[in-house]
């Protein structure tokens, strides 16, 4: 067996994740936006050592729900959502917003329809569902 053969061939570095998996930078900022709102809710219900149960009371879900989101399935659950979660757990969310550092011109088509909308949203469901395929990679036909 080679040296190097569990080496990945490409590692993704700040927050061009969701980019180099081939989404468009519009819908890349909104998964980047929810993944640090989980990461965030996830810290302060360590910190505060809630329990599920307290967590269900406390965001006012069922327990089912609340599985989910701890586990990170964020497919059903919005930006808005976590915002108000956060909320709830006595959290101010503040957003900051900047000049994006590449400004990507789109010429006669929208980036989707290049990409194929089905694409897209198959990947967005299994990042989102914890399923680790890329859309590129599984040829399943919808």
């Amino acid at each position: 067996m080679a040296k190097n053969a569990n080496k990945p061939t490409h590692v993704s570095k700040g927050d061009t994740l969701f980019e180099d998996l081939g989404f468009p930078p519009e819908e890349a900022a909104v998964m980047r936006l929810k993944v640090r709102l989980h990461a965030e809710l996830l810290k302060v219900i360590a910190k505060k050592k809630l329990t599920p149960k307290q967590v269900e009371r406390i965001l006012d879900m069922q327990q089912p729900n609340v599985s989910k989101l701890i586990k990170g399935d964020l497919s059903r659950t919005s930006s808005d959502r976590l915002t108000k979660y956060l909320r709830l757990l006595g959290q101010q969310v503040n957003v900051t917003v900047k000049k994006a550092p590449l400004l990507l011109k789109r010429i006669g088509h929208s980036m989707k329809e290049s990409r194929g909308v089905k694409s897209v949203r198959r990947a967005k469901a299994a990042i989102f569902s914890g399923y680790n395929s890329h859309p590129e990679t599984s040829r399943s036909s919808r």
